[in-house]
């Protein structure tokens, strides 16, 4: 996720207002504006992905054609 620090500054209400802030201010104010530009984006549609998920039939059958389960690893194979 990009951060425009302009959009940012203007958000809190510019660098001295900024320069006021304790470091935990500062933080919850970063992390409500980078949620507002995450519903934002959220919001426009078409922008959630194009990713097909797989069916339960097609994980089924992943399931038995591998030879040990997923996330396994070497240690109980």
């Amino acid at each position: 996720m990009e951060l425009d620090r302009r959009a940012f500054f203007l958000s809190v209400g510019g660098a001295a207002a900024l320069s006021l802030m304790d470091s935990e201010a500062k933080a919850d104010a970063l992390e409500h504006h980078m949620m507002m530009q995450f519903q934002a984006a959220a919001a426009i549609p078409g922008t959630g992905g194009t990713q097909k998920f797989p069916t339960v039939a097609e994980i089924d059958a992943q399931i038995e054609t591998r030879p040990a389960r997923r996330g396994v690893g070497n240690l109980f194979t």
